[in-house]
Order: C-alpha cells, then structure tokens, then sequence
C-alpha cells in the first residue's frame, strides 16, 4: 500500500502464545476487506475466507514482553508505568497474561476489545481475565474504531500521564 512506502520501517507483527519463539501465521481478511476491521489470526471466524489471508510473522508473546521490557529499562530506567494498547485478533488472552506476569505491578491499563475472546475462547475464559486484571487492578477501558469509545480511552490516559 502506498502508506508504507513513506515508512522506514513497516512490519506486519502477529503476538500469540506459540511453542517457537517465532514463526509465520496466516492473517485472515474479514470479508474479504485488505483494508477494513477484522482480519483474524485463526480460521474460528465466521466473516473469514480461509484462502483469503497475507502471511505475518508470529513472535511469541511472553518472548516479544520479555525483551520490550529488558530493551526498555536498559534505556530509560525502571520508573515508569505499561498501558497495553492491543489489538491481537484472538490471541488477547495469552498477551495480555504475558504482560501481567513480566511487567507485574507496572501494566496498568490495557486498552481494546476483547470481543473476540469470547466468541473464540467462550465466556468463562472472558470472565477470568476480566477476574485477573480486576486482582491486579489492571484498568481495561474499551477503545476500537467507533468514535463513541474514544473519550472514556483519553480520559483513561490523561488520567495515567497528568494531563488536563
């Protein structure tokens, strides 16, 4: 696309739990749509076409955390505070586990959907992440394209850096 030519960089990054450190997947398309929501990471999804998909590198979650936060701290210290935006298509569960179990007390908020989890995992799996979290106190505010969730994320986030 167009877009990524003014990039320097542009990868196409899956995150789910995986037995490898990291390996190719298939992204599906929703709908057939390259360009529109809900491409999906595994075939459980009504709306995808399973000869309808790009391939995209796989990093295991708790491998691509682990090195985020040594990279991270190496630079900047250990003071500071994770808000995890995602978007994992399927795979939130295991993200977001990996980031509470590496970053602990530091993952604050986590932003998103997580729609997907129960229509792929069901609602039980749904219910104990929220139960995790809730335990942790690990905000979760509701963020994704519709407009209408954008002011309860910001407040979320100016909240967490002070801003008015």
């Amino acid at each position: 696309m167009q877009v990524y030519r003014q990039a320097d960089l542009a990868f196409c990054i899956a995150l789910s739990n995986s037995d490898q450190p990291w390996s190719l997947m298939k992204l599906f398309f929703a709908n057939r749509d390259r360009t529109g929501q809900g491409s999906f990471l595994f075939e459980a999804k009504p709306n995808v076409s399973l000869d309808d998909y790009t391939t995209v590198l796989n990093i295991e979650s708790d491998s691509f955390v682990r090195t985020l936060k040594d990279t991270f701290e190496a630079e900047h210290g250990e003071e500071y505070d994770v808000i995890l935006r995602r978007n994992n298509e399927g795979a939130a569960v295991g993200v977001i586990k990996g980031f509470e179990a590496i970053f602990k007390d530091k993952l604050v908020g986590v932003l998103g959907s997580l729609a997907d989890v129960a229509k792929v995992h069901g609602q039980p799996e749904l219910d104990a992440l929220f139960a995790s979290m809730d335990e942790r106190d690990i905000q979760f505010t509701p963020l994704f394209s519709a407009f209408t969730s954008w002011p309860d994320a910001l407040a979320f986030l100016r909240s967490k850096i002070g801003a008015s």
